[in-house]
């Protein structure tokens, strides 16, 4: 029994040890998750995810933004895997969106401290040195290069919108200047007790339900009832302008109609009155006829 124990937690050491070791140092290869190295993702993995998301972002900026709204989660991640499938990269979705939320904490994270430090680089520090600053995770420099090269060519993952991702409630990111900023996860966070887990959730304090969030979708509500309400109102005074305008050119068409017809009324009458004259003439010529005939 006491064996057993003492191996359990010879082998939980090992895991963490081994862990760390993966996560030392800026010239790491990778990042490993779960055990046996089953989701071990790449720096060319994840650079792809990056770009994967990043074309996917431009996609539905330029289809505006009611479509990117009516696409949920669960389809910007399926169309995400499908993305990666064709340059030969073969993720679950859901893998997908967990490695995602991981790298945009990591990567607000090395950012706010890269801002800070000045002096500092966090991809010469080396694991001990990182350590006490917070960072008990790895991040490639070419993957936060590439993290930092997409925050400019689209909004939806800027440096104020890392986490946006499109879920409900979503992970959200302060833009304080905190190297260790907090967060405000749901169900598909990480940190939720499986294989995706690491370290480098740690560092983040989770709150959930705080007043602050509430007052937030309050007013996320309120906004979106105001707009909504202005909208119609715009869109009844619009269909009123509408109807006002048809309805001035049909009276403009029908007053051209009178004037036509009443012009041609007043040509019919001249002329009318001409040939009862002529008829006039003829009648009193022929019966002027008829009398000089009978009197002879």
């Amino acid at each position: 029994m006491g064996s057993r124990a003492g191996n359990s937690r010879a082998s939980a050491s090992t895991a963490r040890h081994g862990k760390k070791a993966v996560g030392g140092g800026g010239e790491a290869e990778g990042d490993e998750e779960g055990e046996g190295g089953q989701n071990f993702w790449s720096v060319e993995h994840m650079v792809a995810l990056i770009r994967a998301k990043r074309d996917q972002d431009a996609q539905l900026q330029m289809a505006g933004h009611a479509f990117a709204w009516m696409k949920g989660r669960e389809w910007k991640w399926a169309d995400v895997c499908e993305r990666l499938l064709k340059i030969g990269v073969d993720r679950p979705a859901n893998k997908c969106g967990k490695k995602w939320d991981k790298l945009m904490q990591q990567f607000k994270k090395v950012h706010c401290f890269q801002g800070e430090s000045r002096k500092e680089d966090f991809f010469q520090l080396s694991t001990k040195e990182r350590l006490p600053r917070g960072f008990n995770f790895n991040m490639d420099r070419n993957v936060y290069e590439e993290i930092k090269g997409s925050t400019a060519r689209s909004h939806t993952i800027h440096l104020q919108n890392v986490a946006d991702i499109g879920r409900a409630g979503g992970v959200q990111l302060p833009s304080g200047s905190s190297g260790s900023p907090k967060f405000v996860g749901d169900g598909d966070t990480v940190g939720d007790g499986n294989d995706e887990e690491d370290s480098s959730t740690r560092g983040c304090s989770q709150t959930t339900k705080s007043p602050g969030s509430a007052r937030k979708r309050k007013n996320m509500r309120q906004q979106t009832f105001e707009a909504l309400t202005e909208c119609m109102e715009k869109h009844g005074m619009l269909m009123a302008s509408t109807m006002e305008s048809a309805s001035e050119r049909q009276c403009s068409i029908q007053v051209r109609q009178c004037e036509a017809m009443e012009a041609e009324l007043e040509v019919q009458k001249k002329h009318y009155v001409a040939s009862d004259e002529v008829s006039k003439m003829m009648c009193h010529t022929l019966m002027e006829i008829a009398k000089d005939i009978r009197d002879r």
